[in-house]
């Protein structure tokens, strides 16, 4: 029997038995199947959605763009332009105001690609300009204020437009 200094015989034996078993599996002619490689963690990542799905959500969609008065003189930024969108944010149902510029940011939507998301713009004293389509999706409410815009990318721009009550 093999004795190895300061191990008691069993302990001896099983750390053998480790090691041959170790040496086997790592030799040319072990039995064994070979191991498939870990893929990459790039190669882990969901791929981009590249049509509409009814399963597949598009992940940290960002909706901005800047609310304007039009005007006889032509378009100005409009601060204080408050906006509802029922689809935007964590959780949804979620407002914003628009800055001294007149731009807005909704971040951090998950929607589905090509998604009709509805808003609401007002602001004391303006009106909608004559001609807004109404919206489609049954989530926008009826009457004055109610937009609609169409995400099909990451990061959609839609401006918007209000006019000075007389």
């Amino acid at each position: 029997m093999i004795r190895y200094a300061g191990m008691k015989p069993l302990a001896a034996v099983s750390s053998l038995a480790i090691l041959l078993a170790i040496s086997g599996a790592c030799s040319e002619t072990s039995p064994t199947a070979p191991i498939a490689p870990v893929p990459a963690p790039a190669a882990l990542s969901r791929p981009p959605v590249s049509a509409p799905s009814t399963h597949s959500y598009t992940a940290d969609v960002t909706l901005s763009g800047v609310v304007y008065e039009r005007t006889e003189t032509g378009s100005k930024p409009l601060q204080g332009a408050s906006i509802y969108c029922d689809a935007c944010g964590e959780y949804g149902h979620t407002r914003v105001s628009t800055d001294e510029s007149g731009s807005y940011t909704f971040t951090g939507m998950w929607l589905l690609p090509f998604s009709a998301v509805p808003l609401h713009l007002e602001k004391d004293g303006y009106d909608d300009p004559l001609g807004l389509p109404a919206p489609k999706s049954p989530f926008a409410g009826k009457g004055a204020g109610w937009r609609e815009v169409m995400i099909s990318s990451a990061e959609t721009h839609f401006d918007m437009y209000l006019i000075r009550r007389q």
